[in-house]
């Protein structure tokens, strides 16, 4: 089965991986921090401008392929 995902995607789900294994210690991230980190402009290319919304609707497609799962915080 090939799963092919569009550039927003790729960004996103690339972004979730390499900040997973860099920095471990802000995992699982906010979407702000997701947001940053899909726009960092340094070892990008290329170098994307994307919003919340469109952040949001990636990880919406790629939650629904099984590629990533939404963390909630503890209540209280």
């Amino acid at each position: 089965m090939t799963t092919e995902l569009n550039e927003i995607e790729r960004r996103v789900l690339g972004a979730l991986m390499e900040k997973s294994m860099a920095n471990p210690e802000y995992y699982p991230m906010t979407e702000n921090a997701l947001v940053a980190a899909c726009n960092q402009k340094q070892n990008r290319d290329p170098v994307m401008e994307l919003d919340g919304e469109a952040v949001w609707s990636a990880l919406e497609s790629l939650r629904e392929r099984g590629l990533v799962s939404m963390v909630l915080p503890a209540p209280g």
